[in-house]
This record gives C-alpha cells, structure tokens and sequence, in this order.
C-alpha cells in the first residue's frame, strides 16, 4: 500500500493527536512532534528540502516504496515530493527545522507542504 492509501485507512481509525511545540529563531521554525509507541501517523507532501531529526526513540517510516526503521539520534533531509508514514515502534520524538521569517505555522505550513499526489 501507497503512503496515500495508508492515510485513507488511518483516517478511519480512532485519532490520537501527537504532542507538537513551535520554536522560532531568527529565520528559522522547529516543529518538535512526539509520537507514543504503537502510533501512526501519515504526514503532507513536501515542497521544500529541510532537516529531520529523530532525538528519541524508534520508527518505521515509509517513504514511497521505500521502507525504513529509524533509531535515535538520526538525522536526515527532506526532499520536496517526500511524503511519509511513520509508525512509532518506542515513545519518539521528531523535529524538522524550516527556514523562514514567517512566524504564523499555518502560514508556514502553506509555504512548505504541497497538495496531496
């Protein structure tokens, strides 16, 4: 299964909201996600290329037809066109960095998460 069709079928199932802190800096946004064991959680399309950190913790991530277990301390690039599935196999926690001065996230988020594929 395609990481889309994963996010139609998760979309079904019960919700759970991860933990998610906002920090700026000059030029630059961090969006820190903790994810408990046994979540799943499916993310946007990407439109721009920024760091991704795992500093806690044990993943699965799915990346198009690529499939990966992730085990803290990672780190790693998103590339524009990436959109992931990650399953968190421990309690985990993830942050991407972002350059940019805006300082409203869903503002954020229109500049650098794409329409779905």
């Amino acid at each position: 299964m395609n990481v889309v069709g994963m996010q139609n079928e998760v979309a079904l199932l019960p919700q759970v909201m991860p933990d998610v802190v906002h920090r700026f800096a000059d030029g630059c946004y961090s969006r820190e996600v903790t994810m408990l064991k046994g979540c799943l959680g499916v993310g946007a399309l990407h439109k721009t290329n920024h760091h991704f950190i795992l500093s806690k913790g044990k993943i699965l991530v799915k990346n198009g037809s690529v499939d990966e277990i992730l085990v803290a301390p990672h780190h790693s690039i998103t590339r524009p066109g990436d959109k992931r599935s990650i399953f968190a196999m421990e309690d985990s926690v993830i942050t991407t960095f972002h350059v940019t001065e805006l300082t409203d996230v869903e503002a954020i988020g229109e500049r650098i998460l794409g329409e779905e594929l």
